[in-house]
């Protein structure tokens, strides 16, 4: 019963609910890295569920928010920027 209802795209589904979870609440950084621990389990879910959640929260906010808000972004991009181009020339290799 527990490993039919737990498969590998479940835990980084609860990460990013948490993540967002703490967006809402402007703990901005906890966010990033509830993103970037997803990203490393499953990098589809990770990186494009932060990406989107980090993109529609900037819509909505104001100024002083918003450059917390970017610096917050430029950790988790720091943070999973070797998990983006391991995952990217698994997809499309360069020779």
């Amino acid at each position: 019963m527990i490993t039919r209802d737990f498969y590998a795209s479940q835990l980084p589904l609860g990460l990013l609910l948490f993540g967002i979870v703490q967006l809402l609440d402007n703990k901005y950084f906890l966010s990033a890295l509830c993103f970037s621990f997803a990203s490393y389990l499953h990098p589809q879910v990770g990186i494009i569920g932060g990406s989107i959640a980090f993109s529609a929260y900037f819509v909505s906010t104001d100024k002083t928010e918003a450059i917390r808000l970017v610096k917050s972004f430029m950790f988790y991009a720091v943070i999973i920027l070797p998990l983006y181009i391991l995952y990217k020339n698994e997809i499309d290799p360069v020779f």
